[in-house]
């Protein structure tokens, strides 16, 4: 039993409540907080920070504070004022600025977000042309994709306070191969075709289930004769129907995907048309790049790691052990490609405006970056932000701590070259 001096005081226990409760409340709402003491600076540190991010620039407190420091800022500063961590600190706060790691380095698109909007307008105008009356198995997507024989992920869980947070690896982060996943509208996962570097003959391996080819090149990339190669093993054999059906197929604008030979080699072969992908557009308007090789290579990393972990390892005359042999490459990319889904495949095509038979797909069911890119909204383009107003002529991004979030984006895609065929024009 409590005593009356022990009970509590009912009053002022809820005034307390209602004071931590109020208190909570309007810290959280928008513009509450103590007011920045320097607005002017603050605004013009916020204008140069989006024009930084906007061209790709990385962006840190030193640059930050080199450029406060500079007469580039066009403020009066107070004489007290000092360019502190704190302040930057705050500063990033106010403006809901993080350090973020940069997705991806690519080079900087000259287009305005109107020219981007009209080059994917006419693409689509093309693909709905060439698509019409076409069933979706005989609608085809194709790209290829750099793995490594060291396929080894950047984090790890490990105890907070390490100060070092090593990972193994067999020294072949750097040795690559070449994947080419092919997949069908109707949400079929093609062969596989793995094309292996610096090789002259194909090693003797054994492939699982038939399901995948393999080739070798000097530089382990797509070339035109590679290209006829994967037509006649992989494209040949995608359906339950003749190999001169008339089909789709879809890819980037690589230099040895549109020469003269590869595109005639389709048309006259197999009766097939072929849809060129803008280029610096896959990652927004290709279904293998917006929704597949991710996955595919996350598959792939699982695979590596437990390659690492289960096989009893090999080792140099040296003591170093030895990396995966092309058996086990070809094992790994095997499984790894299992792991891709159907009702995957078929949501890639659909997120990026690709339907059977020419018809549409409604805006709502766009990933969000084509979405935003044909409505030519400002958030999406990331990277292509007009230049000429910048008076700066950086093409490239640095790779140190960023201030934003970096829009992942594919540049892997050449620029145009003379070789371009107007065969389907």
């Amino acid at each position: 039993m409590l005593h009356a001096a022990d009970e509590p005081t009912t009053d002022a226990t809820n005034r307390s409540g209602s004071l931590k409760l109020m208190r909570s409340y309007t810290i959280d709402l928008p513009g509450a907080g103590r007011k920045p003491l320097y607005p002017e600076i603050d605004k013009a540190l916020l204008d140069y920070f989006r024009a930084e991010r906007s061209r790709g620039h990385s962006v840190t407190y030193t640059v930050l504070r080199a450029f406060v420091n500079s007469p580039s800022l066009g403020v009066d500063k107070h004489p007290d004022f000092k360019v502190s961590d704190k302040y930057l600190f705050c500063w990033t706060k106010r403006n809901n600025i993080s350090s973020r790691r940069i997705t991806h380095h690519g080079q900087i698109d000259l287009r305005t977000k109107a020219d981007v909007k009209a080059v994917l307008t006419e693409y689509f105008k093309e693909l709905r042309q060439r698509t019409a009356g076409i069933p979706a198995n005989r609608v085809i997507q194709m790209d290829e994709t750099p793995c490594y024989f060291d396929m080894t992920r950047d984090s790890t869980l490990s105890f907070r306070g390490s100060k070092n947070v090593d990972g193994a690896d067999t020294g072949y982060r750097k040795q690559r191969y070449t994947v080419c996943l092919a997949i069908s509208l109707d949400g079929r996962l093609l062969k596989t075709m793995v094309i292996f570097r610096g090789l002259k003959k194909i090693p003797s391996v054994t492939v699982p289930n038939s399901k995948i080819v393999i080739a070798v090149s000097k530089s382990g990339s797509m070339d035109s004769s590679l290209a006829k190669f994967w037509m006649d093993n992989v494209f040949a054999q995608r359906g339950p129907y003749f190999a001169t059906t008339p089909s789709v197929l879809l890819w980037d604008c690589h230099r040895s995907h549109k020469r003269d030979d590869v595109v005639k080699h389709l048309k006259n072969k197999y009766k097939s048309k072929m849809v060129l992908i803008p280029a610096k557009m896959t990652y927004m308007a290709q279904p293998l790049d917006v929704s597949i090789n991710a996955p595919f290579k996350s598959a792939l990393k699982n695979e590596w790691a437990a390659w690492l972990r289960d096989t009893p390892p090999l080792y140099t005359p040296s003591g170093y052990r030895k990396r995966p042999s092309y058996q086990e490459i070809i094992d790994m990319v095997s499984l790894a490609t299992d792991a891709i889904q159907m009702t995957a495949i078929s949501r890639a095509f659909e997120t990026c405006g690709i339907a059977p038979n020419g018809q549409e797909v409604p805006t709502a069911l766009l990933n969000e970056r084509l979405r935003d890119a044909l409505s030519c909204e400002e958030s999406v383009i990331g990277l292509r932000e007009e230049l000429s107003e910048l008076n700066d002529d950086d093409d490239e991004g640095a790779g140190a701590d960023s201030g934003d979030e970096v829009l992942e984006e594919r540049t892997a895609d050449d620029e145009p070259s003379d070789d371009y065929s107007d065969e389907y024009n």
